[in-house]
């Protein structure tokens, strides 16, 4: 049997879907899964890209999470920007050839996670006996199996486990999975070394990246929490970025009094998995880097705003999960809604996520801590 995923390819979307992955293949032992990921590539500047908008061997960046996946058996990689810069005749073309592709492939199975035409077209038009996507789309009928379910109802993860349910999966965890390269492995060890740091240092991770600027917590707050965290001595911070986290990250150090750590994985998701796993928490904003380490099983603190929590707040708060604030209540937005606006004359932080002060996150970090 050969199972299809398609899904949108930022690092919390593919981390998200790895349970449902795990339970199609423990249900159908003898498949191979392919997953099909339409893709911004924008995770980094600095890895070599292939030109081709069909791309069937892709590396680097978020997509290690599926190539380091045992579950995976093949990965493709479609560029959403590219295909979307095509006209006329050349857009005709790479429709075709990837139709063509799929078809050729010989799916039994498809699953479309994400109401989106193109996705629910590709899967009909790939010959699929089974075709499972969302009851709530133009274009159901062409799909063999529609589960009433939906993202903001259920949470991304739930909402991918109902779709996989239908096609007679059984699911048996809701557990995300990352699994780390040994190569990567060594990187990070010599990373370690290579920075002096040892066994008797406490070391904690913060991440200041997301996908948008009304979702990052304001600089000068990462800066004064890590200044309180490093004034025992004891504690040493490393500065986790992409290449899209620049601009945060100068921000950063501009209201910084004590030294920094900066760690450049070069856009590789596996490294950054690896430098995780040496510390003993991590301080995110709602972005992948916060699924990454859940998924790996390290402490987290996600400063989340909230127009994301229907469908991201996912994880059970508890010791290891701490989703802030804890009640999203400002007097900008109206009851039930987030606008994300970002206080005038202000370049970062939605008002919600600004009720977040440098002093409650350290008292949160400190209960981790004590509690492990």
């Amino acid at each position: 049997m050969h199972i299809l995923f398609t899904t949108t390819g930022g690092l919390g979307d593919l981390l998200t879907l790895t349970p449902a992955i795990k339970a199609m293949k423990s249900s159908f032992p003898e498949s191979s899964i392919t997953v099909l990921t339409l893709s911004y590539r924008f995770y980094t500047k600095s890895l070599e890209q292939t030109k081709e908008i069909l791309n069937l061997n892709p590396r680097g960046g978020v997509i290690e999470v599926l190539t380091n996946n045992p579950n995976i058996d093949e990965v493709i990689e479609i560029d959403r920007k590219g295909l979307r810069l095509l006209k006329g005749l050349k857009k005709l073309k790479m429709e075709v050839k990837i139709i063509k592709y799929l078809r050729h492939a010989k799916f039994d199975i498809v699953i479309s996670t994400r109401n989106n035409d193109r996705f629910t077209l590709w899967a009909f038009l790939s010959g699929a006996k089974v075709r499972v996507g969302q009851k709530k789309q133009f274009f159901r009928r062409l799909l063999t199996h529609t589960p009433d379910t939906q993202e903001e109802d259920r949470g991304i993860i739930y909402y991918l486990c109902d779709l996989v349910t239908s096609a007679g999966a059984s699911i048996e965890s809701f557990k995300t999975e990352f699994y780390i390269s040994k190569e990567a492995k060594i990187w990070a060890d010599e990373f370690i070394r290579e920075n002096q740091l040892n066994e008797d240092q406490i070391l904690v991770a913060v991440h200041p990246g997301a996908s948008g600027l009304s979702r990052i917590w304001p600089p000068e707050n990462f800066a004064a929490t890590i200044d309180k965290l490093q004034a025992d001595n004891k504690t040493k911070v490393l500065l986790c970025r992409s290449d899209f986290d620049e601009e945060t990250i100068i921000q950063i150090k501009k209201h910084l009094s004590t030294s920094i750590i900066e760690v450049k994985t070069s856009g590789s998701v596996d490294r950054l998995a690896a430098i995780f796993m040496h510390c003993k928490l991590c301080i995110t904003n709602d972005s992948g880097p916060r699924h990454l380490t859940i998924a790996l099983g390290i402490p987290s603190i996600g400063i989340m705003i909230e127009g994301n929590r229907s469908k991201w707040k996912i994880y059970d708060n508890g010791p290891k999960i701490i989703l802030l604030p804890e009640s999203n209540k400002c007097s900008f937005c109206p009851a039930g809604s987030c606008l994300e606006k970002i206080p005038d004359g202000e370049h970062f932080g939605a008002y919600c996520i600004r009720s977040v002060t440098p002093s409650g996150v350290v008292i949160q970090v400190n209960a981790i801590l004590l509690s492990n």
